[in-house]
């Protein structure tokens, strides 16, 4: 890889997820507006709109508690056989193995969580194996070398809105909120541009890319949080096979946070699950 190359996609990386944010943005609008027909009127949420119909029965909610047993309707679970006879023993202490992981990581939850995003617009699953710096992340502790799915919300995804398929795409990633003192204290991370990092609270986002509760365009400061926040982007780039973590504010030193090898399957950690696909777009019905 030459010397040209990283550097000039790296510096092209923040304005591509601000256009993916501003392309994406009317399908999270749509998005939020069928969630609020799916809670009703009286759930009461900054996050989504108030339905103004009158519904005296919540269609909606039916539908998608009726499909949703019919495509996740048991606990997974893993299954472990083998034909011969001396490795019987081995396979059923592996499966319990396997099953006790699978619980410990929520994976059920986060099934549950995908397909219920992927009824109304899309469902993602974010996966790989944890290294000991992510045990800070994500807002839970994750052990050294344990594998992780967790769901990935809608508002919170990009990925290259100008690809005709997914195979096309040029980057996706999604966006988690960080404890600023974490970020500057992870040993992994670019010091000089962790240090330039802003709690979210002090950003200034324009108006088409805010999402309700970020906390920033809504009268929101920094008052009514206990901890200091940011958001943090991992970009995974097909081409170069690498993980990308960036502010979602750019720093003056237009450089990221880390780079990372993925050494999984090219698609890349990111698990998609959607029904109604369009041709020539990757925007799912």
């Amino acid at each position: 890889m030459s010397a040209e190359r990283p550097r000039d996609y790296l510096q092209r990386l923040p304005d591509a997820i601000r256009l993916s944010r501003r392309a994406l943005g009317r399908a999270r609008r749509i998005r939020r507006e069928l969630l609020a027909q799916y809670v009703g009127k009286h759930y009461g949420s900054e996050n989504l709109p108030t339905p103004t119909d009158r519904v005296p029965v919540n269609l909606v909610e039916l539908y998608v508690s009726i499909v949703s047993r019919y495509l996740l309707p048991h606990q997974t679970r893993a299954l472990v056989v083998t034909r011969h006879d001396r490795l019987r023993e081995v396979a059923a202490q592996f499966e319990i193995a396997l099953n006790f992981l699978l619980q410990q990581i929520g994976l059920q939850r986060t099934l549950a969580t995908a397909v219920m995003d992927a009824i109304f617009t899309l469902g993602i699953v974010k996966t790989g194996v944890a290294w000991k710096q992510d045990t800070d992340l994500y807002g839970r502790e994750i052990h050294p070398n344990q594998p992780f799915a967790d769901p990935v919300n809608f508002d919170h995804w990009v990925h290259d809105v100008r690809a005709s398929s997914w195979n096309e795409c040029t980057f996706m990633g999604d966006r988690y909120r960080v404890a600023l003192e974490d970020i500057r204290n992870r040993p992994d991370f670019d010091s000089a541009v962790a240090a330039r990092v802003v709690s979210l609270y002090e950003t200034s986002t324009r108006e088409d890319e805010a999402l309700p509760g970020d906390g920033r365009g809504s009268g929101v400061n920094d008052d009514y949080g206990l901890f200091d926040y940011a958001y943090l982007y991992d970009i995974y780039v097909p081409r170069y096979r690498k993980i990308i973590t960036v502010p979602e504010e750019n720093t003056d030193l237009n450089r990221p946070l880390l780079v990372r090898d993925w050494s999984g399957r090219p698609s890349g950690p990111y698990r998609l699950l959607f029904f109604n696909e369009v041709p020539g777009s990757v925007i799912p019905v």
